[in-house]
């Protein structure tokens, strides 16, 4: 069975309300997003069963959270995600995994975009490169770089362009 070391200053304060998981990386990372405005990004040991929390990123305004998503993992051990929130805000976060005996993961959070003010974000999917429903590139309205990203709200459903900000 899975066992979780508990920290004091690393595990959410009330309801979990979204989990991701990373295997590309130098090892295995548990995302979790909750109620207490945090993303909390934890170390799994696949040997011993183990989930051990490393590090949390207390969110500007620490919104209650509804979603995380991984956007891309990049090289040289660094994560794009992307959190969704209860006023209907979408925010970038980056995770850099450290190489180090002490195995922490810097969480760093980046650009907020409101999808649509007080809609709840639900889900969110980023579209694959060449997706048939990103926008025109060459329409000269976007950066080469853009992508799109579905979001899932109380409203309903947007396609979001966006770079990543980092």
């Amino acid at each position: 069975s899975w066992s979780i070391y508990r920290q004091a200053s690393l595990v959410h304060q009330g309801r979990i309300n979204a989990l991701t998981y990373s295997n590309s990386v130098t090892s295995q990372i548990l995302f979790s997003v909750g109620n207490d405005g945090k993303l909390c990004a934890s170390r799994i040991d696949s040997d011993s069963m183990e989930i051990e929390p490393v590090s949390e990123l207390e969110l500007k305004g620490s919104p209650r959270l509804t979603t995380v998503t991984i956007l891309e993992e990049a090289e040289h051990d660094e994560l794009y995600l992307v959190v969704g929130t209860t006023e209907g805000d979408i925010i970038f976060v980056s995770a850099k995994v450290m190489k180090s005996s002490d195995k922490s993961i810097t969480l760093t959070e980046g650009e907020t975009i409101n999808v649509h003010t007080g809609a709840k974000v639900y889900a969110t999917v980023p579209l694959p490169k060449g997706s048939a429903l990103e926008p025109n590139i060459e329409a000269g309205s976007l950066q080469k770089d853009t992508r799109v990203l579905l979001v899932g709200h109380a409203k309903g459903l947007v396609k979001q362009p966006f770079s990543l900000p980092f």
